[in-house]
């Protein structure tokens, strides 16, 4: 595969199947790799994955960082009249 590249390797890592409530796969994947980076994180009820990182100077503004886990489950390809 392409995955010279660190960035690659961990893109190609999520690469799961991830469809909208069964984001279960992503994100033990996504949990385990901040456990290698000994990145402290928990998991809510819901399945979110947070993580909050301390900035540099308490005169930091404050920033979030969303995204989504799940993907398009179908896809239409095609639509027969009949």
């Amino acid at each position: 595969m392409f995955t010279d590249h660190p960035a690659l390797q961990l893109f190609s890592e999520l690469l799961v199947a991830s469809p909208s409530g069964r984001e279960a796969v992503l994100a033990a994947i996504v949990r385990q790799k901040l456990t290698d980076w000994e990145i402290p994180h928990e998991q809510d009820g819901m399945g979110n994955v947070i993580v909050r990182l301390d900035g540099r100077s308490p005169q930091s503004p404050l920033i979030l960082y969303a995204a989504h886990m799940d993907e398009i489950g179908l896809v239409v390809t095609q639509i027969h009249e009949d």
